[in-house]
């Protein structure tokens, strides 16, 4: 991989570690809305936020046993995530179980970190620290979201037919059990390999937003896809630079830089029929 001190270009990337910063915060811009658009398709658009609360214990548990955090989360966030699709296929409930399990990490994770001498770390955890990461981080993020990705696009099919109607994909020989875990598994390392660039609080919207975007501008399934990955680099990217521009959190400003194009592609399309509307009635006056 190319020395990253060599890759600078003008200003707000004018830096090494704003290089660092755009590669990551590009990755994680494909690679979110890439697996989120089967998770807000299934109905789950929170599951994000709930396994980022797991990895979050997953980190508390490290820094009191003074390990590596990503790995712990990894680890944790896999575990839950096959836990997490059991009870949506058992529990009548789910919400509920779900709930215990989403507090019960954020609750672990403040209790384990505070019983460590590295309790200080928790924070750059929940809220990403993009403008700190360091090469090693960079190939962890690329790696991880090109294997993802991988298996997103090979299984988009199946996973389309599981969330449009699994009882047919069941009939069909779709194995509808593997490919479910699988998915959640992939959002389970998306989660845990962002915690650095968006945190693990603020992942789920990455995750989401570009798709609902998307949904507001697209009817296809297939051209929402795409157009929601677009929108994710251009949040992440924009507001990764915005950050920068205006000297704050990027982590935060990234997911506004992702409200704010929903909020403009909302107007736009409620906009838009009334300017139609208008053209049409002057037409036919003239």
């Amino acid at each position: 991989m190319a020395d990253f001190a060599a890759l600078v270009g003008p200003y707000p990337f004018d830096s090494s570690f704003m290089i660092r910063a755009l590669i990551a915060a590009t990755a994680i811009g494909i690679c979110a809305p890439l697996v989120g658009t089967f998770v807000v398709q299934r109905k789950l658009a929170l599951i994000g936020d709930g396994l980022g609360h797991v990895a979050a214990a997953g980190v508390g548990i490290a820094l009191w046993l003074d390990r590596t955090p990503q790995l712990v989360a990894v680890v944790l966030t896999v575990i839950a995530a096959c836990v997490i699709e059991w009870i949506i296929k058992f529990v009548k409930n789910p919400d509920s179980a779900l709930a215990l399990i989403f507090y019960s990490g954020i609750a672990a994770s403040i209790t384990f970190a505070g019983r460590g001498s590295r309790q200080n770390e928790l924070q750059q955890y929940l809220f990403g620290s993009l403008l700190s990461i360091n090469e090693d981080d960079v190939k962890t993020v690329l790696i991880v979201s090109l294997v993802i990705s991988l298996i997103i696009i090979l299984l988009s099919k199946v996973l389309l037919a599981i969330a449009i109607d699994e009882s047919s994909a069941k009939i069909s020989g779709v194995p509808t059990g593997l490919v479910r875990i699988i998915l959640m598994i992939c959002v389970a390392l998306i989660v845990s390999v962002s915690m650095t660039i968006t945190g693990l609080l603020l992942i789920s919207a990455v995750m989401v937003i570009p798709v609902l975007s998307a949904r507001l501008i697209t009817k296809s399934f297939r051209s929402s896809w795409i157009l929601s990955m677009v929108i994710g680099v251009t949040g992440s990217v924009g507001g990764l630079a915005l950050a920068r521009i205006v000297d704050s959190a990027p982590g935060g400003t990234i997911v506004l830089a992702h409200v704010g194009i929903f909020i403009l592609l909302s107007l736009w399309r409620s906009v838009l029929p009334l300017y139609a509307k208008r053209t049409l009635e002057d037409s036919k006056r003239n």
